[in-house]
């Protein structure tokens, strides 16, 4: 992470996620560069969280153009999608993005989010199971398809889950 999503993250804690939106907005940085998505994904995310979804999906659209071969941000930019009810969108640009980079295990968990929230829960375990499969160190994707065990009534395997992530993330 950056230093400015480290101090953006420190104004979010003291004085919320609009006082972390004004100290990213005075950053010189540029936010559609792709070695700064991170800054964008911290910055998206406190403008939803301020009430400002159409801005954070502005930016991100904007990143993603400019950056077509950046997978993390065709990622956010279809995360953002989501959160704002366009599904459709979302999934067509993440099954895009999986199709050109079949090893970017986010664009899987994104799939599975999307997945979990339209009801699709066999599907999601699947996604999560791949983002999982070639992510094994991030114990997030485990604990994502435990949840969704959980929805469909499956404590024991919800619990093996958990287990795996424990392990994972200790």
């Amino acid at each position: 992470s950056t230093p400015y999503v480290e101090f953006a993250a420190l104004k979010r804690a003291q004085s919320g996620p609009q006082a972390a939106i004004d100290m990213m907005r005075k950053a010189p940085i540029d936010l559609e560069s792709a070695a700064q998505v991170e800054s964008l994904r911290a910055l998206a995310t406190d403008l939803v969280a301020a009430g400002q979804p159409d801005e954070a999906l502005s930016l991100a659209a904007a990143a993603a153009a400019k950056n077509p071969d950046s997978a993390a941000n065709i990622e956010l930019h279809a995360r953002l999608l989501d959160a704002m009810g366009r599904d459709d969108e979302a999934r067509s640009k993440l099954e895009a993005l999986i199709a050109a980079n079949p090893d970017y295990a986010p664009a899987f968990d994104a799939l599975g989010s999307l997945s979990r929230s339209a009801g699709q829960l066999d599907a999601a375990i699947g996604y999560f199971d791949q983002a999982a499969a070639l992510s094994p160190d991030i114990a997030e994707y485990d604990y994502a398809a435990a949840q969704v065990l959980l929805m469909q009534g499956k404590i024991d395997a919800a619990m093996a889950r958990m287990r795996e992530a424990r392990a994972t993330d200790p």
